[in-house]
């Protein structure tokens, strides 16, 4: 059976600061302990090589049976820090699954050990990351808006530091995460495609998640309708956003390159919203996610594959304006006589 790779990085929690010594387990899903490793002065573990499908099953649309990739468990602790504990780690062929692993300090109660059983302790933090969306069903983003769909909100467009995200519904009451909009792109990329698609299907995918979450920010689609909050985690809604999961090294990097660029449309000034859906288990009228590999393997580019999906006055912007997300309301009722930003937005 062929390998992908697991690599492993502790840091201590809100600080940039990494993570010696942490011990970590790998288990299969029945359980059985397939290796110990212990993070570096760098807070670096690995790569461990770990058995996974043949990368033809995740390139194959119609292959609904055989599971791409393999699953396994992350045990994580160490002295004086909170256990953690990543149970459904996605092992793809070929690729490499990143675990960012951040530590907060071990409570009085807090017992830092863990057995190679599965524990219950209540002081182990435990992220299970459910079945890929591409083969459980689910994923895609939501509906293209019908109401304020060009609705000009905030002054420019930002390429925010960091973005909120509701882990549910939009009513739901789940908690809120503020993560780094990099951070939340590559969890996005992880969660709704396959390392192993092609370079350019990927890049298109990428492209059309940012700027689905850059046109809720611009819109305040969600502030606006009294929520605390920029986008949902939630795909019916948004799109699928994993608190805590592991991710794909290729996502991270393509991240890296292309977080402050995102899809318009010629003689728009907003981000796009670029909707899409899976092609296969639900369609829509933007963006299939199955067609992009198609298209990447019929040579097409990025940017051509958004033109094939979306039309041709589709156009890529970078922007270099990085900065925390505005408000365009103040908090305080404007009146005959208010100056500002805020009434040239109104």
């Amino acid at each position: 059976m062929p390998n992908g790779t697991l690599r492993v990085f502790a840091s201590v929690a809100n600080q940039a600061a990494p993570l010696s010594g942490v011990r970590l387990t790998v288990q299969s899903e029945s359980g059985n302990v397939l290796a110990r490793l212990t993070t570096d002065v760098s807070g670096a573990a690995g790569p461990l090589d770990l058995e996974a499908p043949d990368a033809s099953y995740s390139l194959d649309e119609d292959n609904q049976t055989i599971r791409p990739y393999g699953v396994y468990r992350l045990a994580a602790e160490a002295d004086g820090w909170q256990s953690q504990i990543l149970d459904g780690v996605q092992i793809f062929a070929g690729q490499e699954t990143v675990a960012r692993l951040s530590f907060l300090p071990a409570g009085p109660a807090d017992v830092p050990t863990l057995t190679d059983a599965r524990t219950e302790e209540q002081n182990v933090e435990v992220t299970t990351i459910p079945p890929h969306v591409l083969f459980a069903g689910g994923g895609g983003s939501g509906p293209t808006p019908e109401e304020n769909l060009n609705a000009r909100v905030l002054n420019e467009v930002v390429i925010p530091k960091k973005i909120t995200v509701h882990l549910g519904k939009p009513s739901a009451n789940v908690s809120n995460v503020t993560v780094g909009f990099q951070e939340y792109i590559a969890n996005v990329a992880s969660s709704e495609i396959y390392p192993t698609w092609p370079e350019q299907a990927i890049r298109a995918n990428i492209l059309a998640q940012i700027s689905l979450a850059l046109n809720r920010i611009w819109t305040e689609w969600y502030p606006s309708r009294g929520y605390a909050f920029n986008i949902t985690g939630s795909p019916g809604y948004d799109q699928a956003y994993v608190a805590g999961r592991t991710v794909f090294a290729i996502m991270e990097r393509i991240t890296a390159e292309l977080f402050n660029t995102y899809v318009r449309r010629s003689g728009d000034q907003e981000p796009y919203f670029t909707e899409y859906c899976d092609g296969k288990q639900v369609t829509c009228p933007g963006m299939k996610q199955w067609g992009t590999v198609d298209r990447a393997n019929e040579g097409k580019s990025a940017l051509q594959i958004l033109r094939y999906y979306y039309g041709d006055r589709v156009q890529l912007v970078t922007s270099n304006n990085i900065a925390d997300i505005p408000v365009s309301w103040p908090g305080v009722t404007l009146k005959l006589g208010s100056t500002g930003t805020s009434v040239s937005t109104l």
